[in-house]
């Protein structure tokens, strides 16, 4: 799998250099991933990035809105994240297939959209673990606790796009999600002050 996407990068490089590249969204993804290695970051940003890179990688003839290359080209580790909130708010709005495209392109795109829930869970997974306490995330930001509690009951009674195309429920975490340094220094903090609170307190005998 390693060889693949190290292929894949190099596309979405040599696209990056060519005179008039045929997914300016591929692209500015592709100038994230390069960031992400010149700073030796891995980590949930990094991953999801990655993860969307191998999805459009797929596509042929597609590109993103003016308004989301806006958000997404620029030079922020969590650009990608505008593209995966799109994807799960818009999910027909957010790209546009190039004139000439084949029907398979549709279909793949179909696909992408299917896996967007998929790719919400994984992500927020993986941002919990690089948080200073356990319910970090589910602490501070709106929304996601009762989130994460419809996907543990209901996931086997029901589809995981029903479960987490409530938009106003989506706008809150994925705000929240953009705050996540700042919720991360809030986490730490309180769990500071309770180790500095317990050590204060005297041992029992």
């Amino acid at each position: 799998m390693r060889w693949i996407l190290v292929l894949s990068l190099l596309s979405v490089s040599a696209w990056a250099r060519s005179p008039r590249p045929s997914s300016r969204l591929l692209v500015c993804l592709g100038a994230q991933e390069k960031s992400f290695h010149k700073q030796k970051a891995g980590g949930a940003f990094y991953d999801l990035n990655q993860r969307l890179i191998s999805e459009l990688l797929q596509t042929q003839g597609v590109d993103g809105t003016p308004a989301l290359l806006n958000q997404v080209c620029k030079k922020t580790e969590r650009s990608s994240i505008h593209l995966l909130e799109a994807m799960l708010l818009d999910p027909n709005g957010w790209y546009f297939i190039k004139t000439g495209s084949t029907g398979l392109t549709r279909e793949l795109m179909k696909e992408m959209a299917q896996a967007a829930p998929e790719m919400l869970l994984n992500f927020l997974a993986a941002l919990q673990t690089e948080a200073p306490t356990p319910d970090c995330l589910e602490k501070h930001i709106p929304s996601l606790k009762a989130l994460n509690e419809e996907v543990k009951f209901l996931q086997e009674e029901m589809d995981l796009s029903k479960i987490t195309n409530k938009k106003s429920r989506l706008m809150k975490i994925f705000a929240g999600i953009q705050r996540s340094d700042e919720i991360f220094a809030v986490c730490a903090s309180e769990k500071s002050k309770k180790t500095d609170k317990g050590a204060g307190k005297p041992s029992a005998q």
